[in-house]
């Protein structure tokens, strides 16, 4: 009756996969489309500049952090263990499609014990986890010259979902093999996940949580309401991203900032003469030696951008806590970029409705 029906249907109204279509199709750009349409009303514009000649106006809190995917804690030999099980599976797919008479060998019962015994091991060394990996290693590698073979004789027909899989397991197979060879946990474009391979891992060093694995977002609060400025599965230094949020800032308001608020790693020499060169006042020490006259002041402007800097962090803790940025549960891509905009754009909404509601107290 809600949707508009007629008639009781036992059959379902639609499919399971059109949240996950109209997400792909909305994406991170359409998403930042809907806010900047949204804002359009709530830009500070410089009353009369003809007349006044404003050019500086409003003030820019921005900060960056991380959006948590729904993904269990990675470990080499847990995604080994993943890698191997899933070339296994295509084995088994692939073997029963086939008129193959004996199924290549694949020692999946002696690989389980010998993944169990390290995974629920209390202490362990570093040469038995070596050990451990290279076994690992090895079990995928003769899975994968298996179904090699097995493709090019034509015995074994991939689906597009196993030939995408397989990609990522032989991707997983290099990465692990020369880390292993070099005896290192570091690669470049290092794969964490089987089934989310543009996951990174992110450095945060914060107690507690010195790695996040996500998306990393860079945000910007001006006026009570909150834009993206940038949006990375790659890790990337937020400092540099604060000429070109400045620059957004004066072509969608036509004035720059009074004041850019930001924590110490926006305050570096090439941002600060940037600012300084526009007149714009970024929160920190400025450049030189202070003069004396001008001590008292600069220490009290720093105390008042520090505190209201912090309304940046009530953001993120906000979005977290109750709009479900803590836990990112979409899992393609496309997806996660378009659910990170669309919470910022509901964030944006309440926001309008409460100054609408505060204008008509006003009025009562």
């Amino acid at each position: 009756y809600f949707l508009g029906m007629d008639d009781f249907s036992h059959d379902p109204i639609f499919d399971y996969t059109l949240l996950c279509k109209y997400r792909q199709r909305i994406g991170l750009d359409l998403s930042k489309d809907m806010i900047d349409l949204l804002l359009k009303k709530h830009r500070i514009k410089p009353s009369k500049p003809e007349k006044t000649k404003e050019t500086h106006r409003g003030s820019l809190s921005i900060d960056a952090t991380v959006v948590p995917v729904n993904i269990t804690y990675p470990t080499d030999l847990k995604l080994l263990n993943q890698v191997r099980e899933k070339t296994e599976a295509i084995i088994d797919t692939c073997h029963k499609a086939s008129h193959e008479k004996s199924k290549p060998r694949t020692r999946r019962v002696e690989a389980r014990k010998e993944y169990l015994k390290v995974a629920k091991a209390k202490r362990l060394s570093s040469n038995k986890r070596w050990t451990a990996a290279r076994k690992q290693i090895q079990y995928i590698r003769r899975n994968l010259e298996a179904i090699d073979s097995r493709v090019k004789k034509g015995i074994y027909t991939l689906s597009e979902a196993d030939a995408q899989a397989l990609e990522i397991c032989r991707a997983i197979h290099d990465q692990q093999h020369k880390m292993w060879e070099t005896k290192t946990h570091q690669h470049d474009n290092r794969i964490v996940n089987l089934y989310q391979p543009h996951i990174r891992c992110i450095v945060r060093g914060k107690a507690g949580k010195p790695f996040e694995f996500g998306p990393k977002i860079a945000v910007s609060k001006v006026n009570g309401f909150i834009e993206i400025d940038d949006l990375s599965f790659d890790n990337f230094n937020e400092g540099k991203t604060l000429q070109t949020i400045v620059h957004a800032y004066h072509k969608a308001h036509g004035v720059y900032p009074e004041s850019v608020r930001a924590d110490r790693i926006y305050q570096t020499r090439e941002n600060k003469v940037f600012c300084s060169k526009l007149g714009i006042r970024l929160s920190g020490k400025p450049l030189g030696r202070p003069k004396k006259d001008a001590e008292e002041q600069i220490s009290s402007d720093m105390k008042e951008d520090f505190k209201k800097r912090q309304e940046i962090e009530g953001v993120f803790g906000v979005a977290k806590t109750r709009y479900g940025l803590e836990r990112l549960m979409t899992k393609l891509p496309e997806s996660q970029k378009a659910s990170i905009g669309l919470v910022f754009l509901v964030m944006n909404l309440v926001q309008v409705l409460s100054f609408a509601h505060f204008f008509e107290a006003i009025e009562m």
